[in-house]
């Protein structure tokens, strides 16, 4: 069974994001992701922005969670970052403070694809 350590660690948590707006923010999680879970930056932040661009992943509550699917991820994982506070998306009033960064594989491994969502939600 997969353990919750599995697709978030320490290193993958970032309490005072310097990040002022979506992109910041996201490049500023997307580094701590490229350490050891992702082969390219950029094809990875790529499809971050490509699925960004289909529909605002802003969710209420002052949470975002922007995620992509890419051959760029090695294994799945998830970046928390906590902000003061900002604009997630300048045509309205969506205001963010938590960020959650899914970075999720092109192919099965282990709890990537889409089976990541159920993992999460069930992990111990």
């Amino acid at each position: 069974m997969q353990r919750i350590n599995d697709v978030i660690s320490p290193e993958l948590i970032k309490l005072s994001l310097n990040g002022k707006n979506k992109v910041e923010v996201i490049e500023e999680l997307t580094d701590l992701l490229f350490r050891n879970k992702l082969t390219s930056r950029a094809d990875y932040i790529a499809m971050v922005y490509k699925r960004e661009s289909t529909l605002s992943t802003y969710c209420g509550y002052e949470v975002a969670i922007p995620h992509a699917i890419s051959s760029a991820v090695k294994t799945p994982a998830v970046c928390f970052g906590r902000s003061e506070g900002f604009n997630w998306d300048h045509q309205s009033d969506e205001w963010v403070r938590f960020v959650f960064l899914f970075a999720i594989p092109e192919k099965k491994t282990g709890c990537g694809g889409p089976h990541l969502y159920h993992f999460l939600y069930s992990a111990q």
